[in-house]
């Protein structure tokens, strides 16, 4: 706790030293971390005033991630891993979160803590056109909550997509997966939203003819197809961009 406390942002450090932050400070402006516990879950940001500064470019040239890894400290807590890709799907890290808990409330604190202090060290706003993420639940609701001022989408990660719907596809036959991974990598890559529409309809078409998909299908339908994790489109990214698969997933496997 001291080290965090010591390492605190001051604004004296140099563009490349690391510095500590958090979403909470007592009376006398020093980091308040918790203790771990459900009630004082521990959380603590680390960065550098170069890595913000880096971050300070156009909303409609970057996706912003937030990413959870596990067994990088000696506790076992959970690392928050926040940052950027550009369209040349260079990722550029932003900062770092140590966190007890993986909880709406939990990644809340962390986005909070993050546009602070990237206000403090730009002197302006933390502004997203794109985030791209995982099918959770609790960091879609934080990122709305944080970034209720920003008009956004919140892109699904095809490398996840992939992941999920190669778990459900276990017990189908080599055919039948077959036909729904190119279905779905067609309906990835489709042009526009009208082809996608299209491809769509033919799909669901064309799976209604198979019964050993009928629960795969509704799976798909639920999960994929509405609600807050449809957009996992190339057409929905910025432009520029060839896919919504991220290095950043890939390395964590989330």
């Amino acid at each position: 706790m001291e080290a965090v406390r010591t390492s605190a942002f001051s604004g004296r450090k140099g563009d490349h030293d690391a510095f500590t932050f958090t979403s909470a400070y007592d009376g006398s402006g020093v980091p308040e971390v918790g203790n771990g516990s459900d009630a004082r879950p521990f959380l603590v940001g680390m960065t550098t005033k170069a890595l913000l500064r880096n971050a300070a470019r156009d909303p409609s040239t970057f996706f912003l991630h937030l990413d959870a890894t596990f067994k990088l400290n000696s506790v076992g807590y959970p690392v928050l891993v926040c940052g950027i890709t550009d369209a040349s799907r260079t990722f550029h890290l932003v900062a770092l979160f140590i966190t007890s808990l993986l909880q709406h409330e939990h990644y809340a604190a962390a986005l909070v803590a993050l546009r602070r202090m990237y206000a403090r060290v730009n002197g302006a706003e933390l502004q997203v056109e794109f985030v791209l993420d995982d099918a959770n639940k609790a960091q879609h609701k934080a990122f709305h909550d944080v970034f209720a001022d920003c008009s956004f989408t919140y892109l699904m990660c095809f490398y996840h997509v992939v992941a999920k719907l190669r778990e459900r596809s276990r017990g189908l036959s080599s055919e039948l997966s077959a036909l729904v991974y190119k279905d779905d990598y067609d309906l990835h890559f489709a042009w526009s939203k009208a082809e996608f529409v299209e491809q769509k309809e033919a799909m669901l078409k064309d799976w209604a003819g198979h019964a050993d998909l009928t629960a795969f299908t509704a799976y798909v339908k639920a999960q994929w197809l509405t609600g807050n994790f449809a957009n996992w489109q190339t057409f929905l990214a910025p432009p520029g961009y060839a896919t919504t698969t991220t290095r950043l997933s890939s390395s964590t496997g989330s």
